[in-house]
């Protein structure tokens, strides 16, 4: 049974354990250890208001529209620490993508270019895909210290892949690798909420106390 443990305020103790079933069935919420609620599938799609034992209100809603999925976590209507909601989770997830990213293309254009691997060389630049994990990686840095404009540099080439792959195609006359298309823009709309995470935590930064 699939459960997930968070704290309250950051770098807190893990007092809240959510668990649940297959399909979100048995969905139940417990403050150190004593369940205090249990929510059904169709609650929780519609987002569902918990009291807790100490008189503040925990909201749960399992957002799951393509590129906004994931289970919003809200208590007292601040998200919780470590939640999809949370802007710092958003910003640092949007860093490990840029990671992973700088990693893949490092690896697949060193083999390209290491074992003259033609099917590699025939989809990647070889030396250039290095290059592009170069620079994901310098963003993934940056970004994890809420670097806007590394993050959208880094969405800008995506973007930019993108395109190209959709010219190179058009001038072969060609099919574009849909597949590939798709995940690129899969990888923007993740990264898009990086953005909006990075945003958050500056305006909350800029707050008068």
């Amino acid at each position: 049974m699939p459960s997930q443990s968070f704290a309250f305020e950051p770098n807190g103790p893990k007092r809240l354990t959510l668990s649940w079933g297959a399909f979100w069935k048995n969905f139940t919420v417990a403050v150190d250890g004593q369940q205090v609620a249990e929510v059904s599938p169709a609650e929780l799609k519609a987002g569902k208001d918990v009291a807790l034992p100490d008189g503040s209100t925990l909201r749960v809603h399992l957002k799951q529209g393509f590129g906004n999925a994931g289970l919003e976590l809200t208590r007292n209507g601040q998200p919780l620490p470590g939640a999809v909601n949370d802007p710092a989770s958003m910003v640092k997830n949007a860093a490990y993508l840029l990671y992973f990213l700088a990693a893949l293309n490092a690896v697949v254009g060193a083999a390209a270019v290491a074992f003259h691997v033609k099917v590699l060389e025939n989809i990647v630049i070889g030396v250039g895909n290095i290059i592009f994990g170069f620079i994901f990686a310098v963003a993934g840095f940056f970004t994890m210290r809420r670097s806007l404009v590394a993050l959208i540099l880094a969405m800008a080439l995506i973007a930019v892949e993108v395109v190209a792959s959709l010219v190179m195609a058009t001038e072969a006359a060609g099919q574009p690798g849909v597949g590939g298309i798709f995940l690129r823009v899969g990888f923007l709309i993740f990264l898009a909420r990086g953005v909006t995470g990075i945003r958050a935590l500056k305006a909350k930064q800029a707050a008068p106390a």
